[in-house]
């Protein structure tokens, strides 16, 4: 709560001090003007300071986003400000700590509490040295003599001023004459007419809020001076222009130099005698062109400055298909027409989904974030930058980049469009190279509902060109699926003894029709794909492994009728450094770089083979899971941060990994029952998160406090498989 309110503070400080600026460069402008329409001026400037929202209005003049700072930024990976001033985000965000991987803290969230407290002693500090102030003026004040009404006399006093807020009272030098006290009289009466004496107190309070922000206390002095001078020249209009050098004598007699009461908001005095004093000399009766040029500054300033920018269009929580391709590389112009491009949803938290043509699922790619790019950079992510893409770049407001979790480099950009229209842009992070390949613009073809929302998404396994195996119970497969499973578990077999149960997990990569070989077929089929077979033992009622192997594989069979598939080669790669060049050799070009990257698809197959090893010998793993939990929970007693706990028992977090779905269901059953706050539920959800991204999930950004918590964010969709 401390933290979130800070938060929101420094939002409307920074909001504040842009306007600020405006309103100094206004009152410079209107430096001829009556100071009563500057003073009015920094009404707004209160108004953002103590306001925490507002109207919007596509007619606002404020040239910063007023919620620049996210209120979810301490849990961001990546933490980004977002002032809508591209080079302050570029240089503040990359200053920013990110978040560190299981740790119970990110060291943003410690630069936001310690920022907190400090600001909150600031405001103490500020508060109590008011309040000594002003007993310090009272103390000064007791030998006052009351005169008539509200208006008091003290000898001990150089200086007028008003104090009090519901029964203001005006003190007065004893040693004024007549026609001086005359005058400093209506001054201070004009004041509490105006209740500049409550505008004084509430403008304090706020300086008190806003200390750390050195805009704030040059707008309480420049306020304090439009207050003074508009009092000026009001008593000035009401007396007549012939006493501009008798009021003026009257200010030089009562400098003294320094404030009587600057630290008290209750009791204000006077200041910058010097100014005062010219500025009631120069004062003169203003014509009607620069009073009615004076209120429509103020007016036009005053509403633009109180209202935020009209929000664009949402573009999220909508589906969209590619009804443009604005930019394709020239090496990829052949890859997609709009027919054949994804469709792409944006959901209401900003996570971005892609379905192909040829799927029936949505999977998802990661959470939006926003990623600031000049003008030039954006240009600079094509080679050649067409027509098209220049027209539509030039009308982009936000950029926001997918958190897409991957090895591939893979760079998806979101772009609103200032009428907001969406573009997206496809390409690659080559490591000092950004390129695009494709430039889409997108059309909304499905409206979010009531509840904000454009259809039931859930994340779906990354099948590639194939199907993974990753259930311990297998789901009926397609006949060809049949045969690479049985080929790869038959092969395998006389290579490895010793095991009670063997398991396969595969990918297809790709598949190749031909002719037949024998004649007496309709064709030969040639299955690419990336194969672990495992072996296991049941001893004492556990689960070990005996061997296996995982490697790629390219599997021939003669297609004998559309269900009956006969094994005619089984081919693997060659041992020792001809193991990359058989490879390149043997798969087709096009998936020979994904055959030699085992790590891809490790994780998720060792976990398919574990269920159907787990699920044939019936083993209670319930147990097992808790010990593993504990042993890992067990060291190093001194650490704080869960992944130290991790790192010290690799082996134990990486079967329970390997466990997969009953990881997940033993886990989901205890967040479920709730109360999972401590280092248990850290590693409980360190374990979910890995199993699930194995099986094709992403996530958000975002870390959470507790393993509760993140299970909590999660639980409408996960469900274990």
């Amino acid at each position: 709560m401390q933290e979130e309110l800070f938060l929101k503070v420094l939002n409307m400080s920074i909001t504040g001090s842009a306007v600020i600026l405006c309103v100094v460069l206004m009152r410079f402008l209107l430096r001829r003007a009556p100071k009563v329409f500057s003073y009015a001026l920094w009404s707004v400037v209160l108004f953002r300071l103590v306001c925490p929202f507002s109207f919007e209005s596509a007619l606002s003049l404020l040239p910063v986003n007023p919620e620049p700072i996210p209120h979810r930024i301490v849990y961001a990976a990546v933490p980004q400000i977002q002032t809508g001033i591209t080079a302050v985000d570029r240089v503040v965000s990359s200053s920013l700590p990110g978040a560190t991987p299981y740790a119970s803290v990110n060291p943003l969230q410690i630069w936001v509490f310690l920022g907190s407290l400090l600001w909150i002693m600031g405001i103490a500090v500020l508060l109590l040295y008011s309040v000594f102030s002003l007993l310090s003026l009272k103390k000064r004040l007791k030998d006052a003599l009351h005169d008539k009404e509200n208006i008091y006399l003290c000898d001990s006093l150089d200086t007028p001023f008003v104090m009090g807020v519901l029964g203001p009272r005006i003190y007065l030098p004893a040693s004024l004459s007549g026609a001086e006290k005359e005058y400093i009289l209506l001054h201070e009466q004009t004041h509490i007419r105006r209740f500049d004496h409550v505008v004084k107190i509430l403008s304090f309070f706020v300086l008190c809020i806003h200390w750390f922000n050195p805009l704030v206390w040059a707008a309480f002095f420049l306020s304090g001076r439009d207050m003074e001078m508009s009092c000026d020249e009001a008593v000035i209009r009401k007396l007549g222009h012939e006493v501009k050098k008798d009021y003026s004598s009257s200010l030089l007699s009562l400098a003294t130099g320094r404030p009587i009461v600057g630290g008290t908001p209750l009791a204000f005095g006077e200041g910058d005698t010097r100014g005062r004093i010219m500025n009631v000399l120069n004062y003169k009766k203003p014509g009607f062109r620069v009073l009615l040029f004076a209120f429509l500054a103020v007016f036009i300033l005053g509403m633009g400055m109180m209202a935020n920018p009209k929000a664009g269009e949402n573009f999220t929580a909508a589906v969209y298909r590619v009804d443009e391709i604005l930019y394709s590389a020239p090496q990829y112009s052949f890859a997609y027409t709009t027919d054949s491009a994804p469709q792409y949803n944006i959901s209401s938290d900003y996570v971005l989904f892609r379905k192909e043509v040829s799927d029936q699922d949505w999977v998802m790619l990661g959470s939006l974030y926003e990623y600031p790019l000049s003008r030039q950079e954006q240009y600079g992510l094509f080679d050649p930058l067409n027509n098209k893409a220049h027209e539509n770049l030039d009308k982009v407001k936000t950029i926001y980049r997918a958190d897409l979790k991957d090895e591939n480099q893979t760079l998806i950009l979101v772009m609103e469009q200032k009428n907001g229209h969406v573009l997206l842009a496809h390409g690659y992070d080559h490591p000092g190279n950004p390129r695009v390949r494709w430039l889409f613009h997108l059309d909304k073809v499905v409206e979010p509902d009531a509840n904000g929302q454009a259809g039931q998404v859930k994340p779906q396994d990354d099948r590639a060109a194939g199907t993974t195996e990753a259930e311990p119970m297998a789901k009926e497969q397609d006949p060809l699926e049949k045969a690479v499973s049985a080929a790869i578990l038959q092969h395998n077999r006389s290579e490895y003894t010793g095991g009670d149960f063997s398991a396969q997990a595969h990918t297809t990569l790709a598949t190749e029709t031909g002719e037949s070989v024998t004649g007496s077929g309709i064709g030969t089929v040639t299955v690419y794909a990336m194969a672990l077979y495992m072996e296991f033992g049941y001893r004492g009622g556990g689960l070990s492994e005996t061997g296996g192997s995982h490697m790629p594989v390219a599997l021939t069979f003669e297609v004998e009728d559309k269900n009956t598939y006969r094994l005619m080669e089984y081919w693997t790669p060659q041992d020792g450094a001809g193991y990359g060049p058989s490879i390149r050799e043997k798969f087709p070009e096009k998936i020979a770089g994904g055959a030699l990257d085992t790590q891809k698809y490790i994780q998720a197959h060792v976990m398919a083979c574990y269920e159907q090893a787990i699920a044939y010998g019936q083993v209670d793993v319930g147990g097992e899971i808790a010990g593993l939990i504990e042993t890992i929970c067990s060291s190093p007693a001194h650490m704080s941060n869960p992944g130290a706990y991790i790192d010290a028992h690799p082996l134990e977090y990486r079967t329970l990994v390997y466990y997969g779905s009953y990881t997940l269901e033993y886990c989901f059953d205890l967040f479920a029952q709730g109360g999972q706050r401590g280092l248990e539920g850290h590693i409980m959800a360190a374990a979910c998160r890995d199993i699930m991204m194995a099986k094709g999930a992403s996530f958000d950004d975002m870390l959470y406090n507790t393993g509760q918590d993140w299970y909590d964010s999660i639980k409408d969709w996960a469900v274990p498989s």
